[in-house]
């Protein structure tokens, strides 16, 4: 069993870094192009691409994993410090500009190097409102084992967070 290099207080360290927020989203491009197969779309812009208005991340595959939705997801990314605020923002602003036909046949995810402690209990509410076809939450102990089966991201991800240990 391989057990990460990358730990969920790694993330926690390295998130309130400014560089985070550009090598975040190519972090979660990685771990989805390295656990997922035949990516319809992918699109997951890192660095000065972060500028670019829309989504953080858009998604399609066939067969998801325990981290990444089947079918067609949308996501944002944030190393906010407060992640349930952050993703109220992004997820009322979201919910408001997307055709709810269009949010039907997609799973809105949140994403954050941050340890959520109450991310079930929103996904829980969120998803119960019906809006989207699904809305999922992804924090800093999911990443930590999402790096288990990316053994080849979680060596690049640690030399990322190496000043944070």
């Amino acid at each position: 069993m391989y057990s990460a290099w990358i730990k969920a207080i790694d993330l926690e360290l390295w998130a309130p870094q400014l560089e985070a927020r550009g090598l975040f989203p190519g972090m979660v491009r990685q771990l989805i192009k390295a656990t997922t197969v035949n990516q319809e779309l992918l699109r997951f812009p890192a660095s000065e691409g972060i500028q670019r208005p829309g989504w953080d991340g858009e998604l399609k595959v066939e067969t998801g994993n325990a981290w990444v939705p089947t079918g067609h997801s949308v996501w944002e990314l944030s190393t906010s410090e407060s992640p349930e605020t952050r993703a109220n923002e992004n997820y009322d602003k979201r919910t408001k500009a997307t055709p709810a036909a269009e949010a039907s046949s997609q799973v809105f995810v949140f994403a954050t190097p941050r340890k959520w402690i109450n991310k079930k209990a929103w996904e829980s509410v969120k998803n119960s409102e019906g809006k989207w076809r699904g809305v999922k939450v992804l924090d800093s102990d999911d990443f930590e084992h999402w790096f288990e089966d990316a053994p080849a991201v979680d060596t690049w991800a640690s030399r990322l967070c190496q000043p944070c240990r």
